[in-house]
């Protein structure tokens, strides 16, 4: 038996999305081949032991983690699990686990550091600014377009606000929301158009999803975790020809990053027909609803199916 242990919870804005997909994790994995180890992590970085009836500090956790676990699955979001901190420690340890490695991390939770990366690979991104080099922008001239303002490393749309006619009021206000989650603020100019996102899966692009928000303006955090708020249509109804190139893009993304075993991207498919790369996440939600074990379901793969292969591959 290959003992599992799922790493969830974590201080992150997203720690019940990730107790649930630590708990899909767990349901999941194949009884006869893994014996699972769920550990939660608390706000204060405790790690409870759930099984094994411990409670340790993270130093201690740590020593633990390596005597009693042959891998470690993260299924850890935000901030701690995915900006390179859980990786570096595990790396320092020599403990395996699933997903990208720190570096991959560090640079896909920080947009701005992975829009430097697509602009070296000719990918499209939104037109984006910090927050200082906007404002004197804004200073000089009236900017007649929507913007976004969102945070420079938080997933799950936490934070972020659409301005439609900017004014000083509305940029500050927006500003300070954002400045909750993330001392970095962003800029961007809305696109106008559809969301998609398309997971990887090792080697292969799987089928996008198309997002529409029900009852918000854009895939927020409710309309994300809330039934029925947003309709997600996998495979995406588009041309076959806007299929290939989006999942094109999510695989030039994730190798672009430095990414291993999966990843998802966002994206935005603008009325002029141009593809926009918002972010990569690279340790998207996998709950029972969430996107990446759709696109999975889609192409095929079952989730148990999934896992095992990312499992193997963190082993090797």
């Amino acid at each position: 038996m290959i003992k599992v242990a799922i790493l969830m919870g974590g201080p992150s804005t997203e720690y019940h999305v990730s107790l649930n997909s630590g708990k899909n994790v767990i349901n999941n994995l194949r009884p006869d081949k893994y014996l699972p180890l769920p550990v939660v992590i608390d706000k204060n970085l405790k790690w409870h032991f759930i099984t094994l009836r411990k409670i340790l500090n993270e130093k201690e956790a740590i020593v633990f983690l390596k005597k009693v676990c042959d891998v470690v699955f993260l299924a850890l979001h935000g901030s701690y699990g995915e900006d390179g901190k859980i990786q570096k420690l595990l790396e320092k340890n020599k403990i395996k686990f699933t997903g990208s490695d720190s570096k991959a991390s560090k640079i896909g939770i920080d947009k701005m550091k992975t829009y430097k990366i697509l602009k070296k690979e000719n990918i499209n991104f939104p037109p984006t600014w910090t927050f200082e080099s906007f404002y004197k922008i804004f200073k000089k001239k009236k900017i007649k377009f929507p913007i976004v303002v969102k945070p420079n490393d938080q997933g799950s749309s936490v934070g972020v606000s659409i301005i439609k006619n900017p004014t000083e009021k509305s940029l500050i206000k927006a500003v300070n929301k954002a400045k909750k989650f993330s001392k970095k603020v962003l800029i961007q100019k809305f696109i106008d158009g559809y969301e998609i996102t398309c997971g990887v899966f090792h080697r292969m692009a799987l089928l996008p999803t198309l997002i529409v928000p029900q009852e918000r303006e854009f895939f927020d955090y409710y309309s994300k975790y809330t039934a029925g708020a947003t309709q997600e249509i996998t495979p995406a109804p588009l041309e076959k020809s806007l299929l290939r190139q989006v999942r094109k893009i999510a695989l030039k993304v994730h190798r672009a990053v430095g990414c291993r075993h999966f990843s998802r991207t966002d994206m935005i498919l603008g009325k002029d027909k141009n593809i926009y790369v918002l972010e990569i996440n690279t340790i998207p939600g996998m709950t029972k609803t969430s996107l990446l074990p759709q696109q999975l379901m889609a192409c095929g793969i079952k989730f148990s199916e999934f896992l095992d292969k990312i499992i193997k591959l963190a082993l090797k």
